[in-house]
């Protein structure tokens, strides 16, 4: 289903060009709330929060200094986003 994605959910090499993560409806909402509660494993709250500044507009690689994270883990869970939504994170 790659073939479905824009070519900014790649980001080709240039951390600044990349276009906002399109969130569906309600989807703030629920990754929001999982950062405010305490019973969120760490490890979805992480990525909750790379799918929320990607949303927010923020590059790869940004967001991958700022969570502390590689690059292409940033890049694989804005494409996993993308093609299956909220539940996968």
């Amino acid at each position: 289903m790659t073939q479905n994605c824009p070519r900014n959910v790649y980001d080709a090499g240039m951390a600044n060009t990349v276009a906002p993560l399109r969130l569906r409806t309600g989807d703030r909402e629920v990754l929001e709330g999982w950062l405010r509660a305490s019973s969120t494993p760490q490890s979805v709250a992480k990525r909750a929060r790379i799918v929320l500044l990607a949303a927010d507009g923020w590059s790869n690689t940004a967001i991958a200094e700022e969570v502390g994270v590689s690059r292409p883990t940033v890049i694989d869970w804005r494409n996993r986003y993308w093609q299956e939504g909220v539940e996968t994170v």
